[in-house]
């Protein structure tokens, strides 16, 4: 399962839920239509915790800030750039 997220203005999309492989055995169950032992076989998708989803937001959070203050600096002429090091602005 997928969830959108959108951050400073761009949408990003953080994975939820990952399927987990099945075993052959599993697909053996299938083929040989024994559904008590393909029950007994499958395993369920591996659900993410709400506290990597809440840090994946954060990460992307961060990076759009990293991301808009070095666009800030390369737009930024010279003589500003090096008036904001000297006086230890930001």
């Amino acid at each position: 399962m997928i969830m959108k997220v959108i951050i400073n203005g761009k949408t990003h999309e953080i994975k939820t839920q990952y399927k987990a492989k099945q075993s052959d055995a599993y697909y053996k169950a299938l083929e040989d239509c024994d559904a008590c032992a393909a029950h007994f076989l499958y395993q369920p998708p591996y659900e993410v915790s709400w506290e990597i989803i809440q840090h994946k937001i954060n990460l992307l959070e961060l990076r759009g800030k990293y991301e808009s203050e070095q666009e800030r600096i390369r737009n930024m002429s010279p003589a500003a750039l090096e008036y904001e090091i000297k006086n230890n602005i930001r």
